[in-house]
């Protein structure tokens, strides 16, 4: 029965015909291939959009009280074209930090002290090609340089101890996807163990990237002994150099998903809303050193098109989609959505509504809230047309009770914009022995703007929305 919206620290658009340039304040941020005729080449843009992880942990922490929670991101489109085909919006959690900036596209000059596709922090400051140590379970990805040979190629390596020897493998998929994969299926491994691969070592197993990637450190630690053969993947996302790094995925025995995807198609409505719950549940871990990959901090989300698309040449494959972004003029900014179900449903001495005509009202509504405050609604329930009988008091008094499958929804006033749905899991309507109730959390609603609740429940078999003018205004302080 919760929805918890945050809205982004920083967002901003990558593009590589343009790599310097920042666009950390554009009301726009963007994913797309453009191929114009001066520039064969395609032209990428990618975008990077962050969420407060303090406010994540807070979230779990204090409302959620566990780990048992989805999560999505979504980004309103503003503008789409050339989305023609079956195309995939890939999602990964980025791999090292950047900064906003105070761009917008083509400024004039270029606005260059935020991140860019050469860099993450500003012009000269913290390129994207470079890498740290990763945890055994845990991939990085990042742009390389260089063209990897196709094929696989195969040697050893021994650790920095002397101790052990690894089979280290080289894979390459036509020049656009190398992974070097470490596995110890048939070594002993000791806690605290060290790998080191060098550029002589790769090079010598056939790999012909950027030196400048190198060397690769990988730390293994106590509890992934405790998992049997530990596995490390380190994967190079392409041989553009630029465009941000990521992590991809793991080939660990957690089998942790960190990436998300959204297919869309010509018809297709084309919001972003798709699901991040395990990157989140990673970041969490993380931050608060939980399990296997705390490595893996909270640097925001990379959207892109999946490779096929991204530097495609071909004419007819040139998408486009604009997104609002944090500093839109609108009430569409991106959004990371927390839902749980904390729904408790205790009727006590309620009596249950049994008739489908039925009046329901808002209680604990004065009809204005602060943007940071959380409000209970309570509902008064009875029959519309009560049968008359002889007795004392009112029947007018009496509260009935909505069926447990009841739910709530949040429009805005003025747009009729849906901003929460009706959900069978995470807006359903609680109950205890004084009257049904739900929460709902003024900070994922714009402020200086009225909205409607929504009621919907089921009686009898028959399904009733009771839209009633339930108004109330979201203010700052």
């Amino acid at each position: 029965m919760a929805v918890y919206k945050i809205f982004p620290l920083q967002d901003a658009s990558m593009y590589s015909f343009y790599p310097n340039m920042n666009t950390g304040i554009d009301p726009i941020i963007e994913v797309g291939n453009l191929n114009v005729n001066i520039n064969p080449v395609p032209q990428v843009f990618r975008y990077l959009v962050e969420f407060d992880q303090n406010e994540i942990n807070s979230v779990v922490n204090t409302k959620v009280g566990g780990t048992q929670f989805s999560s999505s991101l979504r980004c309103f489109i503003a503008n789409a074209q050339g989305v023609n085909f079956n195309t995939n919006l890939n999602i990964y959690p980025v791999s090292g930090s950047w900064h906003n900036g105070t761009g917008t596209y083509l400024d004039s000059p270029f606005t260059t002290n935020g991140v860019s596709w050469n860099y993450r922090l500003y012009e000269g400051a913290g390129e994207w090609d470079s890498i740290g140590s990763l945890k055994i379970g845990t991939s990085l990805s990042f742009t390389g340089g260089g063209n990897p040979n196709d094929g696989i190629n195969t040697g050893n390596i021994t650790d920095i101890n002397g101790q052990s020897t690894a089979n280290v493998t080289i894979v390459a998929n036509g020049g656009n996807f190398t992974s070097i994969t470490v596995n110890s299926s048939d070594l002993t491994w000791d806690s605290g163990d060290i790998i080191t691969l060098i550029a002589s070592d790769l090079v010598a197993l056939g790999f012909t990237g950027n030196p400048d990637l190198l060397p690769l450190t990988i730390d293994i630690s106590p509890n992934d002994i405790n998992y049997g053969e530990p596995y490390v993947s380190a994967y190079y996302s392409g041989s553009n150099t630029g465009g941000g790094n990521w992590y991809t995925g793991s080939s660990d025995p957690y089998n942790t998903n960190i990436k998300a995807e959204q297919s869309f198609t010509l018809r297709s409505q084309k919001d972003l809303n798709v699901p991040v719950t395990d990157i989140v549940k990673v970041w969490y871990s993380s931050s608060n050193n939980i399990g296997n990959y705390t490595d893996i901090q909270n640097n925001g989300f990379i959207v892109k098109w999946e490779d096929a698309l991204e530097w495609n040449s071909a004419d007819a494959i040139q998408p486009i989609m604009q997104f609002y972004s944090v500093d839109t003029n609108t009430i569409y900014p991106p959004q990371l959505e927390i839902k749980w179900d904390d729904q408790s449903f205790e009727t006590g001495l309620l009596p249950p509504i049994q008739t489908t005509d039925m009046y329901v009202a808002l209680d604990s509504n004065p009809g204005v809230f602060y943007s940071e405050s959380i409000n209970r609604f309570r509902l008064n329930v009875r029959p519309e047309f009560p049968t008359r009988t002889f007795q004392t008091s009112s029947i007018d008094t009496i509260n009935h009770y909505l069926p447990s499958g009841s739910l709530y929804s949040v429009k805005d006033l003025d747009t009729n914009e849906v901003l929460i749905e009706f959900d069978n899991e995470f807006t359903k309507i609680s109950c205890d022995e004084q009257s049904n109730y739900f929460d709902i959390y003024m900070n994922g609603l714009q402020p200086e703007r009225y909205y409607k609740i929504l009621i919907q429940t089921e009686v009898s078999g028959s399904t009733i929305v009771k839209d009633d003018n339930y108004y109330f205004k979201v203010i700052n302080r």
